[in-house]
């Protein structure tokens, strides 16, 4: 699954992630300075790369909000509303 394939969820309207893609996996993608990189819940690089500094953001980031991450991914799998996670102070 390519980083382009995630932003085509924001076109989905009648159907749950889970009934358009059964098999995804939790993860979070991040932009940084023309970089692009996916990342599981556990902060491994799953596809792309970013700047070592970057990396450490994110991991940062995923590990502070992952209850909030996992929240919202059940409920995108849902079809219900996200909540606003904040960014990385």
């Amino acid at each position: 699954m390519s980083i382009s394939e995630i932003h085509s969820f924001s076109v989905i309207r009648d159907r749950t992630i889970s009934q358009v893609m059964p098999d995804l996996t939790t993860r979070v993608d991040a932009k940084y300075s023309g970089y692009e990189a996916l990342f599981a819940f556990d902060g491994t690089i799953l596809e792309g790369e970013l700047p070592k500094r970057a990396i450490t953001f994110v991991q940062e980031w995923i590990g502070i909000h992952k209850s909030e991450l996992e929240e919202n991914w059940r409920r995108a799998r849902a079809g219900e509303p996200l909540h606003y996670i904040a960014p990385l102070e």
